[in-house]
């Protein structure tokens, strides 16, 4: 009887010890299955991990109060993304951020205009941002095509410009000009700028800016465009601008120079322009939609209007995308920023507190950009021509080409070359440049 008991307490212990080599297993299985694997692990530290990005911005307008209230939301929003950001002088912005980038220590995320973005990818130096999240579908064409290098885009559209044409209502009234009825096309352009002109009171019909710098070339390219002219041909491996149609377009300019005399052969730029313009004495100005914040302030009325067109409508396309850099360490952070940022609820507070256009539908639509629109009604010609609005060629050394076709539009200007001379002299320059690598 003992004999049996015994083997019954060793049977029962040993069943016992695989029961509970059992329990430890099963318990060891579900630990494991509970452990997540090395890209959920690294998925999820960086979703508690506090992460900084740098970010920088032009210092121009409203710009630091805007973003600043911008990153404070965002901020309380993303507690573990903290941005430091700084506001660059527009003059210094894109040279310092070429120093930071040959110093290998680029910001994060920085606010380019859409004509530097080719420029960024052709250096390697910015992440093609449809690889970090899905896009929106709802940008407006011309700003998302001035982001879009090599079949992808490189830089979120945030804030957009075109050129319409301001004049000042008073001026038109004295000239016995309908202020509700602007010019339309060049003829008309013509016949308003010389009844506006006024060599006695030094009064000028239209400025145009006269300096070698590729403004010049940027604001002659709504009339070279209207002509139904093009920059680049289409693959943009050779100049088009000296064609009979941008011939056309830089006669058109002479004459009101040299032979109507309706605008000033003076060193001139957007600083120099916006700032004759106030003085009241200036009866036409085409620029950009940061102009309309300076204009109301002005002792005289000012209204907008669509630009003058020759064969077609058109007008150059302006504003800012945001890019990422090819060095930052936390990339997907830098897109959760940037996407925040270009949200309809977010964009509109940058839209309205600077006056730019919406790059989105959705943003247009938001309830607060049209209130903002009903009481500004400067902006109504801007929104008409954003059907109309044209990118520039999507080329790395679009600058230096500008510099070569402003340098030969000012010789055409002041008569040391035919349009036709100048503009086959900057085609031969351009082309070389652009046979060579970037």
């Amino acid at each position: 009887m003992a004999l049996r008991v015994n083997k019954l307490l060793f049977v029962c212990r040993k069943i016992g010890a695989i029961f509970l080599i059992l329990v430890l297993t099963m318990v060891l299985l579900e630990g494991c299955a509970k452990q997540p694997n090395s890209e959920s692990n690294k998925s999820n530290t960086a979703d508690i991990k506090a992460v900084n990005i740098t970010f920088w911005y032009p210092q121009a307008g409203n710009w630091l109060q805007i973003m600043n209230d911008l990153i404070n939301q965002f901020q309380k929003e993303h507690p573990n993304i903290k941005i430091t950001a700084m506001a660059i002088p527009e003059a210094q912005r894109m040279e310092k951020l070429l120093t930071a980038l040959a110093g290998g220590e680029p910001p994060d995320v920085t606010l380019n205009a859409p004509s530097e973005v080719p420029v960024l990818a052709a250096k390697n130096a910015i992440v093609a941002i449809d690889s970090l999240g899905e896009v929106p579908k709802d940008y407006y064409d011309a700003p998302r095509q001035a982001c879009i290098v090599d079949n992808h885009l490189y830089a979120l559209p945030i804030a957009m410009g075109n050129m319409v044409l301001y004049y000042n209502a008073e001026l038109f009234k004295k000239a016995g000009l309908d202020p509700e009825k602007p010019p339309t096309t060049w003829n008309e352009l013509i016949d308003y700028a010389r009844k506006l002109t006024n060599p006695s009171e030094n009064q000028w019909g239209i400025l145009l800016p006269t300096k070698v710098a590729p403004l010049t070339t940027e604001w002659w390219d709504n009339f070279l465009w209207a002509s139904g002219g093009k920059f680049l041909s289409q693959d943009n491996k050779e100049a088009a601008f000296n064609s009979q149609e941008g011939v056309e377009a830089l006669q058109f300019w002479v004459d009101l120079f040299q032979k109507y005399k309706v605008a000033p052969l003076i060193q001139l730029d957007n600083v120099t322009m916006v700032s004759m313009y106030q003085t009241g004495k200036v009866g036409m100005l085409p620029i950009y939609p940061q102009f309309v914040q300076t204009v109301r302030k002005l002792p005289f009325e000012t209204k907008t209007a669509m630009m003058p067109k020759n064969i077609i409508q058109t007008s150059t396309l302006g504003g800012y995308a945001l890019t990422i850099s090819q060095k930052s360490k936390d990339r997907q952070a830098a897109w959760t920023f940037i996407n925040w940022l270009s949200r309809p609820e977010n964009a509109v507070k940058l839209n309205v507190g600077m006056g730019s256009l919406p790059v989105r539908k959705a943003t247009y639509e938001f309830p607060s950009y049209q209130e903002f629109l009903k009481k500004e009604p400067l902006l109504k010609p801007f929104i008409a021509t954003i059907p109309y609005t044209q990118p520039y060629p999507q080329v790395p050394n679009l600058t230096q080409l500008e510099m070569v076709v402003a340098e030969e539009i000012q010789k055409a200007l002041y008569r040391e070359a035919t349009p036709k001379q100048a503009l086959d002299n900057a085609a031969i320059k351009v082309n070389e440049i652009l046979s060579k690598p970037y």
